[in-house]
């Protein structure tokens, strides 16, 4: 057995031993803690990427609207690109004072743009330029119904101007915005009540008695679209002569299709359509009978008929921004239809229709 002195001996080497391993470990520990603490700081200073989105041109566009958009646009901006935004004061309406803007701010990218009405639409731009060279990144344009819809514009126009594809490529589905580099979204159909006031002009003596200038009045359903409309409509004409010389009366039962041109307040419209017309007319006659003793004598010859017909318009809508419309139209009418020997009545149709 080994003196009891060597043991001990070697117990007090084993415990010298491990107090100076532990003492190793906790040295390195700090060490590698330093070391750490000097490179973060280092990586941490590397420079951000450097962007600025000036203040937006606003022309007959309330500020605050334009103010709101630079802000959602920014924050799209920065949720795609993850840049650092450096505030602007002044808008630039010219790539050359974007680079200007650039070397003052000493940012990468500066964006910059205007928000413009046009009739009822609102006309939203935008233009990246290079920093370092003035060149122009990227630039894209759009266009809103509603001021509600610039939220969206700002999503698409981020995803435009970071990515350098044109906003009709990020088309969301669902979105109610209209690109201008696309064809434009449908617009949802209008129903509504139309009623015409006017007068009716005969060209021809056949089914309208020979007659001069009548009333007109027409009930329709309207239903619009961005840019056609279609009417369904029953009506009424009939003449305002005196009974002696004759009459006409004119019942259309038509259905018509037009194509409108322009989304303002001022709307050319053409088109037509074909119905189901009922006519009727009473010609009067004088028969002068016997040759020595003559006597005369005045009849009145009546007949009615349905017929197949057709008809052309050209007007102008008016007031097509507001939800109550007019509209000024003139329609040429032709009725195939045999009476008292005819056998085409034709007639222009004039008047002013509310849209309701």
């Amino acid at each position: 057995m080994a003196p009891r002195w060597t043991m001990a001996r070697a117990a007090r080497s084993i415990d010298t031993m491990s107090r100076v391993h532990l003492r190793s470990v906790i040295v390195a520990s700090l060490l590698a803690l330093a070391v750490a603490s000097t490179i973060s700081p280092a990586a941490s200073a590397a420079p951000a990427d450097l962007w600025s989105v000036l203040p937006f041109q606003a022309d007959g566009v309330d500020p605050n609207v334009a103010a709101t958009f630079r802000s959602l646009l920014e924050q799209d901006l920065g949720a795609r690109n993850h840049a650092r935004f450096v505030p602007a004061p002044a808008p630039c309406q010219e790539p050359s004072c974007a680079h200007a803007a650039s070397a003052r701010l000493g940012v990468r990218v500066v964006v910059f743009g205007s928000l413009q009405p046009l009739g009822t639409r609102l006309l939203v731009s935008a233009t990246a330029v290079d920093g370092a060279t003035g060149a122009i990144l990227a630039s894209d344009r759009m266009g809103v119904d509603r001021v509600e819809d610039l939220e969206a514009v700002a999503r698409r126009l981020a995803e435009s101007l970071t990515s350098g594809r044109p906003a009709a490529s990020n088309a969301e589905i669902g979105t109610v915005t209209h690109a201008e580099t696309q064809p434009p979204a449908r617009r949802a159909l209008i129903t509504a009540t139309s009623l015409r006031v006017g007068g009716v002009l005969p060209l021809t003596r056949d089914g309208y008695a020979g007659l001069g200038t009548g009333m007109a009045f027409d009930l329709g359903l309207w239903l619009e679209a961005r840019h056609f409309a279609f009417e369904p409509r029953i009506g009424v004409r009939f003449d305002v002569n005196e009974y002696e010389r004759g009459s006409y009366v004119e019942v259309p039962f038509d259905f018509g299709a037009f194509a409108i041109f322009g989304q303002g307040d001022f709307a050319p419209l053409v088109g037509g359509g074909v119905g189901l017309h009922y006519l009727h007319e009473a010609q009067r006659q004088r028969i002068t009978l016997g040759s020595t003793m003559s006597a005369e004598h005045v009849g009145t010859r009546e007949q009615g008929a349905w017929g197949f017909a057709a008809f052309g318009r050209a007007g102008l809508l008016l007031m097509r921004t507001y939800r109550a419309r007019v509209l000024l139209a003139g329609d040429y009418n032709a009725t195939f239809v045999e009476l008292n020997g005819g056998q085409v009545a034709q007639s222009f149709v004039f008047g002013l229709s509310a849209i309701l």
